[in-house]
Formats: structure tokens, sequence, C-alpha cells
């Protein structure tokens, strides 16, 4: 039986043996960076995976952000990294050993326009491994069929968000990182309780999201971030 946890105390409470998934080698490190850039051997690669602390999900983010984009805007993203508010960060994920992988986040993220930055943000509604299917991308979105599709893609191609089927799926840290800069997290506990009591009818009919999620809510109404949620949805 294969556990996978960021819960060390798992492998104590369960008598199991520990594997720790460690960072990748120097040489792994710049083959993604290389896949995902679609360059081979960038000047400032060594930098960046420096600052992504060899972590491959920090690298991937990067790389896709950094695909086809001048060399000079190679060092830029160098800067960015290494300006990013490291404190704010580890304040935020005390418990998280790996800050370099939200700090990647924060400057992938930012990169994005504030249109489709917002529409991220949204995705922190998700629980984890929950497919996000594209009729729940259109209503969290208020977009129509197409404009959701070309979302979706955007993300997937930035490694902001992985293809899981029709829908796309986030990887948990990413959603650590969203929940975080959500204004409200009280308010997010609720929509997640209500989105987990959902499930069994979203799985059938993705359609029903808006329905469920403003019947299941209405009674925290009075609650500003509820109610401004269920407003927009």
């Amino acid at each position: 039986l294969l556990i996978t946890t960021r819960d060390a105390s798992v492998a104590a409470g369960t008598g199991a043996t520990e594997h720790i998934a460690d960072v990748l080698s120097e040489g792994d490190a710049h083959s993604v960076l290389a896949k995902w850039s679609g360059v081979a051997d960038a000047p400032e690669a060594a930098a960046l995976i420096q600052e992504c602390g060899r972590l491959p999900l920090a690298i991937a983010m990067i790389g896709a952000m950094l695909r086809g984009k001048p060399e000079k805007y190679w060092a830029r993203v160098v800067t960015l990294l290494r300006e990013a508010d490291l404190e704010k960060i580890r304040a935020q994920f005390p418990d998280y050993p790996h800050h370099d992988l939200f700090r990647a986040m924060e400057v992938g993220v930012a990169a994005l326009d504030e249109t489709t930055r917002a529409r991220y943000l949204r995705l922190a509604v998700a629980l984890e491994d929950m497919v996000i299917a594209p009729m729940v991308q259109r209503t969290l979105w208020g977009t129509d069929e197409g404009e959701a599709l070309d979302m979706a893609e955007m993300l997937i191609g930035l490694s902001l968000a992985e293809r899981a089927g029709e829908g796309i799926r986030l990887h948990d840290l990413q959603l650590d990182y969203l929940r975080a800069r959500w204004p409200e997290r009280d308010a997010l506990r609720l929509i997640h309780g209500a989105v987990r009591l959902s499930m069994h009818v979203l799985v059938e009919d993705p359609a029903q999201f808006a329905s469920q999620m403003v019947g299941r809510l209405l009674v925290y109404r009075d609650k500003p971030g509820v109610a401004k949620f269920v407003h927009e949805i």
C-alpha cells in the first residue's frame, strides 16, 4: 500500500516506511526547465533553478511562463523571484519547507493580466483532487464555453493547472496558494463545505454547480464573503 502525503506523522501512525520525495538533481532540473520553456541552454537557467529550489512544479511554472519570451526577460524573472516577499510567504505557509515554490507561484500569477489573475484565484473554491469541469469553470468565471476553454488551455500551458479529462485540476500546493490569497477565509471554508456536500450531484451533472452552491449557502447569506460569492455565480 502506497500512501502519498505531506503529513510526516502519517508514517509514524501507520508503521510505514518513509520515503522522501526530494528535489530534482541539477541535471534533471535543467531538463524540466528546457522542456517547459522550449530553450535547451538559456544563460539564466542555473540562476532560475536555484531560485526555484530545484522543485519540479516551480521550475515547470516558471519555464512555461518563459516559453517564447526574449532572453532579456529571463533575467527579469530571476530578479522578480529574488525580490518576492519571502517573509510574507513564510508567514502565510509556516508549515511548508519549500517556500521557493510559492515564490515561483507569486511571480507566475503576478505575470497574468488582471482578468486572468482574478479568474485563477476563484479556483480556490475547488477541493483537493477535484476535477473542475468546463461547466463549473464557466460558472466561476462568468464566461461562455469558448472563453472558458481558452482560459483553461492558457492555465494548462502555463503549468498553473493540469488537464483532467475534459476539465482541469490543480495541484494541492497550488490550491494552498490560492486559498491563502482568498480575502475571507471563513467564507471560503463554508464554500468548501457546500462543494463537498454537492460533489455526488456535480460528478453526474456539473451544470448544477450554481444551484447547488446557492441552495446550500443561503443560510449563510448574512456573511459578506458568502453573499458576494453567491451573487457572482
